[in-house]
Formats: structure tokens, sequence, C-alpha cells
């Protein structure tokens, strides 16, 4: 059973991920669709991980796999990033290359810090 919830939230969040791109990555000179998706996800994923730490019973796993598996598993995605950071460098455009994946994981990381916690690490 819980295969199948997170089957449904894959498809929920790799949907969401795709509508997001097809409004935002046309608009900005880095993939900023992507680049919400990771974010957003990392905060996401963050605050689902302090709470299922701190109350495992607030989650159950058949929660917990659908949002957090699923969804974000298929909403945030290295190999969308991966790409379409390698389609700037093929373009030369080396500082958009370098702004992208160090705000990326930047942002990311220190935004998943800050929700559970820095004394946790």
């Amino acid at each position: 059973m819980i295969s199948l919830v997170v089957g449904l939230s894959g498809a929920l969040g790799a949907l969401s991920r795709y509508y997001l791109g097809w409004i935002a990555n046309d608009r900005y000179s880095i993939p900023f669709g992507t680049w919400i998706a990771n974010v957003s996800g990392a905060i996401l994923l963050g605050i689902l991980t302090k709470v299922h730490l701190s109350n495992p019973s607030f989650l159950s796993e058949s929660y917990w796999g659908f949002l957090a598996i699923g969804f974000c598993g298929a909403y945030t995605t290295l190999s969308t990033f991966s790409a379409e950071t390698f389609a700037l460098i093929q373009k030369k455009q080396y500082k958009n290359a370098i702004i992208y994946t160090a705000s990326t994981l930047l942002v990311s990381i220190i935004i998943v810090a800050m929700i559970i916690g820095f004394g946790e690490f």
C-alpha cells in the first residue's frame, strides 16, 4: 500500500515541478523554476523531517511516504538541476551556471539547517 501512496504523490510532485518550470524558466537567465522547486522542496522536507524527528507519531508512515518520499522526492530533482547547469555551461554562461549551482546548494542547505537546527549536525 505504501508504494502506491509514494507513487501517486511522486506523480503530484513531478507535475508540480514541471508546471513550475514551465511558468518560470523562460522568464529568467537561470532555470528559476527548478531553483524554486529545489529550495522550496528543501524547506518542506526540512519541516517534515523536524516534525518527524521531534514527534514520530505525528506523521504516520503513509503520510511520511506521501509527503517526504513521494512528493518531495519527485518535486526536487538533481537530474534536472544537473542538466540545466550543464546547458548553461554549454551556452558559455559560466557566471549564471556558478550562481545557479552555488545558490541552489547553499540556500537549500542553510534553510534545512535552520529548520532542523544546527545542533543536530
